[in-house]
């Protein structure tokens, strides 16, 4: 016989199961297996088509699922409200599955890279015909494309066997990565651990697919360990140092190469604000203490007028003069040596 169709019910009582499939679906010309669901465990798979799963909603712990082939030649007329109801609820189940399915996210990167993760994982078990799974993942993924935050499963409400103490260590891993500036930090990666960690709780719930719970717990542990990874802290720019500007021959006139270095010294001080800065002018030997003293002032006073034209708060600069009496490279009197006609300029941390 050829069979057309196919039709998934959700029901909640192993007793109306047995009378629905025996009595109400076979005469509304359906095709049932009435193989027994093995104590509403995860069996898996079991005769001719026939299998059950726990609900992945806490403390539901007796939805099955079962497959109904229909002949597509009668049309369906069923008596039993519950059968209603629980189509129904498939419908409803659905509903939100095509809505997640189509759903853009809002809110922050992380809701929305939330809502792709929960869509991802939708598909996925709704590809597995798990539909209570796809449609409670799905309301999840829903709320996040709405721009709400909602919270990894707590495994608390999961029967998780040997794997139990492992599980509730991750999750707590995994709320102290989130909490701590992961969702903001890392969106993705975060979006990425949840939901992973999501798969692994329902997988290892439901216990029989070894395959799917080792992939969905390597793939959260990883993603953990990049969502916990700190970021080692840039390195300081070296504190802002000594600055020489040099001048021509008896002159105190900023000149190109001099404003280079004032641009460089403005520069600094806007990355890394000093407390003070100092500026000192020198001379080389030519000419008379006195006469040197104050075009040595004079140079400082031109480097504190520009600096000043940059932006830096007068209050902040001192000056001075030392004339000839520091000289950077030593000489006998009445020497023109350019490395000692300078104004020396020190941001103060």
């Amino acid at each position: 016989m050829t069979v057309p169709n196919s039709k998934v019910l959700l029901v909640e009582d192993s007793k109306f199961l047995r009378m629905a499939t025996e009595h109400s679906l076979s005469k509304a010309g359906y095709l049932v297996s009435t193989a027994a669901c093995r104590g509403w465990s995860s069996a898996g798979k079991a005769e001719r088509g026939f299998w059950c799963r726990r609900s992945t909603r806490p403390g539901d712990r007796r939805v099955a699922v079962f497959e109904v082939l229909w002949r597509g030649v009668i049309q369906m007329n069923l008596k039993i409200l519950g059968v209603v109801a629980a189509l129904g609820l498939l419908a409803g189940c659905v509903s939100n599955i095509e809505q997640i399915g189509g759903a853009k996210g809002t809110g922050s990167a992380f809701t929305q890279a939330l809502t792709e993760e929960y869509k991802s994982f939708v598909a996925e078990e709704h590809d597995e015909y798990d539909w209570a799974a796809a449609d409670y993942f799905a309301r999840k993924g829903l709320v996040a494309a709405a721009g709400t935050v909602v919270p990894p499963e707590d495994p608390a409400n999961y029967d998780l066997g040997d794997a139990a103490s492992e599980i509730a260590a991750g999750h707590q891993r995994l709320l102290a990565a989130l909490n701590n500036g992961g969702r903001d930090n890392k969106p993705a990666v975060a979006a990425k651990a949840q939901v992973k960690f999501d798969c692994w709780v329902h997988e290892q719930d439901e216990g029989w697919q070894k395959d799917e719970i080792a992939a969905c717990k390597n793939d959260f542990l990883a993603a953990l360990a990049e969502l916990e990874k700190t970021e080692a802290p840039a390195a300081m720019a070296p504190a802002p140092g000594n600055y020489t500007v040099y001048f021509d021959f008896d002159k105190a006139v900023i000149n190109a190469a001099g404003q280079q270095v004032i641009n460089q010294v403005l520069n600094d001080a806007r990355m890394h604000p000093p407390s003070s800065i100092s500026v000192t002018g020198h001379t080389d030997t030519v000419g008379t203490a006195a006469y040197n003293m104050a075009l040595g002032l004079r140079r400082a006073d031109a480097v504190r007028a520009a600096l000043i034209a940059g932006g830096v708060p007068a209050e902040k600069i001192t000056v001075a003069s030392r004339g000839f009496t520091d000289l950077a490279v030593p000489t006998g009197p009445n020497v023109r040596e350019a490395k000692n006609r300078r104004a020396e300029i020190i941001l103060q941390p």
